[in-house]
């Protein structure tokens, strides 16, 4: 089974940087057959570390944590978060175990952070993974974009 998972694409992180990404990942979605599209989101509240560690209270409410409207429609497999990790989502193992998905494609934002991550840890479990790329961004700029394209580069697309 093969599933796609859009990583953050919330209100939060969608900014000048990543505001071309839910239209693009739509049409992806739209000209795609995946068994399951996954959607993730992050929420912080007074529990995650960002919020005790780095007292930063962004991302906690309103349109900060909702779905993209774009992409509303087609996240129905919708998963919170509390830090960058997806594998902290106990339902989503979950899902992913019942469904027996074993082959993933990632994309959506911070491609340097939650994307990244998330790549790493599917692999490390013995699954396929392919970042799309071009369905990811930074909502800190490019330089980092370009940064974290270049540890894909080197630690995935070569063996595509």
């Amino acid at each position: 089974m093969k599933s796609l998972i859009v990583i953050d694409v919330q209100g939060y992180f969608v900014n000048e940087n990543t505001k071309s990404l839910p239209k693009k990942i739509k049409q992806h979605l739209e000209n795609s057959n995946y068994d399951y599209i996954i959607f993730t989101r992050f929420i912080n509240d007074k529990s995650t570390i960002f919020w005790k560690k780095r007292n930063w209270r962004g991302c906690s409410d309103g349109k900060d944590i909702e779905i993209v409207p774009e992409l509303t429609p087609y996240a129905k497999n919708l998963f919170t978060k509390h830090t960058f990790s997806i594998f902290t989502s106990k339902k989503l193992v979950e899902f992913i175990k019942k469904n027996k998905i074993n082959s993933f494609d990632l994309c959506g934002i911070d491609l340097n952070a939650c994307v990244l991550l998330a790549a790493f840890e599917l692999f490390d479990k013995g699954y396929d993974v392919k970042v799309l790329t071009e369905l990811t961004g930074s909502h800190n700029g490019e330089e980092l974009e370009l940064a974290a394209k270049k540890i894909i580069k080197n630690n995935f697309e070569k063996y595509y």
